[in-house]
């Protein structure tokens, strides 16, 4: 699910952190050495999600800035893309949750600690070198339609959903896959910084599922 990923990405954030309250330049120097190691290629196999700042997220973050700070609001994005297999083949994918640590970025952990229909509570964890967490989602299924998972209780959000849809496309064996993702820090800068990288996260995402999908099944011919 894509909250493994912007875990992973907020627990490094955390450990330089410290630099960007220093002010705007000392800001900028923590950025880059938070996103140069988003970028190492080093230190992960999915990686190169890396946006240039923007203006306004550091004047919120300078504490000379005469500028009132907005008021924060949730963020919201929608991937969406056709792919090579059927509903049914995707789906099994997506709610497998079990199978996550095995190829979804940054995660460590993933298991089913309790089920109920077409409900169940995950536990994923994430890692980033010596940082780790774990948190629990509730997910929701509906067979070959959609997976909906909300995370419970975490510290870092206000709250953080994201669902995948599977529907029918143009030709048999292909889909149509739309993941939606939306989410508020309960801080304010976590908010702010999650800007950078947001939309590449969901991408990312997108794709290492896409790539599950032909470990599981195969590469069809490329849907058009």
């Amino acid at each position: 699910m894509g909250s493994v990923s912007l875990m992973a990405g907020m627990r490094a954030m955390r450990s330089d952190v410290g630099m960007l309250r220093m002010g705007m330049g000392a800001g900028a120097m923590g950025s880059k050495r938070i996103f140069a190691r988003f970028a190492s290629g080093d230190s992960f196999d999915r990686r190169g999600f890396v946006s240039p700042p923007k203006r306004a997220l550091f004047t919120s973050l300078n504490p000379f800035a005469s500028e009132e700070v907005e008021e924060m609001v949730p963020k919201k994005h929608l991937e969406r893309r056709l792919v090579n297999f059927s509903p049914e083949q995707v789906y099994e994918v997506v709610k497998n949750v079990d199978e996550y640590k095995e190829f979804v970025p940054w995660c460590t952990d993933s298991r089913i600690i309790s089920s109920n229909g077409s409900c169940f509570q995950a536990k994923l964890g994430v890692g980033f070198n010596l940082l780790s967490e774990q948190y629990t989602s509730l997910v929701t299924v509906e067979p070959q339609k959609s997976v909906r998972a909300e995370v419970q209780n975490n510290p870092l959000f206000q709250f953080l959903v994201n669902e995948w849809l599977f529907k029918q496309g143009p030709r048999e064996s292909t889909t149509w896959l739309e993941f939606l993702i939306a989410f508020q820090f309960k801080n304010q800068m976590y908010q702010g910084l999650s800007s950078i990288f947001f939309d590449q996260v969901a991408s990312k995402m997108v794709q290492a599922f896409e790539q599950r999908c032909i470990e599981k099944y195969g590469r069809m011919k490329q849907a058009l």
